[in-house]
């Protein structure tokens, strides 16, 4: 059946196609524990960025985190990226 219009999952398997060619896996919804309030997965950046940066004291990472989950700055294209 072919459609006209663009429905929530389309957009949806674009971003997970895009995301997985960039180096990211996959997960079901369903298997990810977390606070479904919160859009982002706070333990599993901070738990990034202390690997990848380990040498950066924690109030930088701290001001790292509050950067990504607050960045009042940017227009919500950019913040979705």
């Amino acid at each position: 059946m072919t459609r006209d219009y663009l429905v929530e999952d389309d957009v949806e398997q674009v971003a997970i196609d895009w995301l997985k060619k960039l180096g990211y896996s996959y997960m079901e919804g369903a298997d990810v524990h977390r606070n479904f309030k919160k859009v982002v997965l706070e333990d599993r950046l901070k738990a990034f960025l202390v690997r990848q940066y380990p040498h950066l004291p924690n109030d930088v990472i701290g001001e790292a985190m509050r950067e990504v989950l607050f960045n009042d700055g940017a227009d919500l294209d950019i913040r979705n990226r």
